[in-house]
């Protein structure tokens, strides 16, 4: 134990460090549900006789995928989404919870907004590489449905509601939304940093 004692001396200066405690971090914006789909050519991209493929279909958007990696890697993570509770909204809730975030600021009602965002993979008829994006929302819209905070109470219920449980380390925004920057504005001052990527 002296010899470990003194090893520890001499690489840190004294004991070893306690490991950080996770960041704990909340993140407004877009969730949206991501379809990636690749089109197969089976005689050729010349011939535009195609078949679907569906990879993918979990929660995405930029604060989605954001909220995602930190609670992959191992952070405190708490999204703030206002969801639709169609059973696409309900997936993007069950995906942010398989992937660790806490997800008592997801509110999945019927005054909700869910968008769907389709990814296709496919080729031009010379073959080369080609990807179409296509929004949406449930229901068969053409349209993106988005909800967020009010700024003239939702927003400040939110941040009443959130700094009674704790400061957050970080907020994170994608969509300058009149709510989440009255969010951002108020988690400043309280010390939070706040980090904006627009969408």
């Amino acid at each position: 134990d002296d010899v470990r004692a003194e090893i520890r001396e001499s690489v840190f200066g004294g004991p070893e460090p306690e490991a950080p405690r996770p960041a704990r971090c909340v993140g407004s914006g877009n969730y949206f549900l991501d379809t990636v789909v690749v089109r197969e050519y089976p005689d050729g991209p010349a011939v535009r006789k195609f078949t679907e493929k569906t990879v993918m279909k979990e929660v995405g958007g930029t604060c989605g995928n954001v909220m995602c990696m930190l609670a992959h890697f191992g952070h405190e993570v708490y999204p703030q989404a206002c969801l639709d509770d169609s059973p696409e909204g309900l997936k993007i809730t069950a995906d942010l919870k398989r992937y660790g975030c806490d997800t008592r600021f997801v509110t999945n009602t019927p005054d909700g907004g869910t968008t769907l965002l389709r990814v296709t993979h496919k080729l031009n008829p010379d073959g080369t590489p080609k990807v179409s994006v296509r929004a949406g929302s449930p229901g068969g819209s053409r349209f993106p449905k988005k909800k967020f905070l009010r700024v003239k109470d939702q927003a400040p219920a939110f941040v009443d509601a959130l700094t009674a449980e704790f400061i957050p380390d970080f907020y994170f925004f994608d969509d300058p939304a009149a709510g989440h920057r009255y969010i951002a504005r108020e988690l400043r001052t309280l010390g939070t940093t706040v980090w904006f990527e627009p969408a």
